[in-house]
C-alpha cells in the first residue's frame, strides 16, 4: 500500500531573524509590466512580460476573427463555437497562472531583499491594456499577508473583477 500526503508548512523564518526595513516601491509602466525600486529610486527589479502583450494580440485577433464569422449565416449557434469557448478559457487560464508566477516573484524577491513592506501602484496599464490588473493585485496582496509582509496600495483605478 502506497499513500501520497500533500501538506503546506510555514517555514521558520530565513536569515537569522534580521530586521526587515524599508519599502519596495513597485509600480507599472508602459514600457514593462512592473519596477520595483527602493527608498533612494534605484530600480532594482523589473519584469517585462512581453509574452504577455504577445498573448493578449494573439487572443484578440482571434476573437476578432469569429466574431467576423459569426454573421447570421451562423446563427444560433455557429460550428466553431466549442473551439471558441476552448480559446477564451485557455487564455483566462494562462492571465490566471502568470498574475500567480509574477505575484510570486514578486513577494518573493521582496522576502528576500528584506523589505518590510511593499508599495503597489498600478495605475499606468499601458503596457497590456487588457491584463487583469484587479486580480493581479489581489494576488499581491494575498501573496504578501502569507509572507507576512505590509502592503499599501495606491489608490487610482479600480476595476469590478469583469473582463
Amino acid at each position: 500500500l502506497l499513500m501520497t500526503m500533500a501538506a503546506w508548512l510555514p517555514r521558520a523564518e530565513a536569515g537569522g531573524g534580521k530586521e526587515r526595513t524599508g519599502v519596495l516601491e513597485v509600480t507599472t509602466r508602459k514600457e514593462c509590466l512592473l519596477t520595483a525600486a527602493n527608498g533612494q529610486g534605484e530600480v532594482l527589479w523589473t519584469y517585462n512580460a512581453n509574452h504577455l502583450r504577445r498573448w493578449q494580440a494573439e487572443h484578440a485577433r482571434r476573437v476578432q476573427r469569429w466574431a467576423e464569422d459569426h454573421k447570421y449565416e451562423q446563427r444560433p449557434v455557429p460550428k466553431f463555437a466549442e473551439r471558441r469557448e476552448a480559446a477564451v478559457r485557455k487564455y483566462r487560464h494562462r492571465m490566471e497562472s502568470a498574475c500567480h508566477e509574477i505575484a510570486a516573484q514578486l513577494v518573493g524577491y521582496a522576502a528576500r531583499r528584506r523589505f518590510a513592506e511593499l508599495r503597489y501602484d498600478d495605475r499606468e496599464r499601458g503596457f497590456c491594456e487588457q491584463f487583469p490588473w484587479w486580480r493581479l493585485r489581489a494576488m499581491i496582496r494575498e501573496k504578501l499577508e502569507a509572507a507576512g509582509l505590509g502592503m499599501e496600495m495606491v489608490e487610482g483605478k479600480e476595476e469590478s473583477g469583469t473582463e
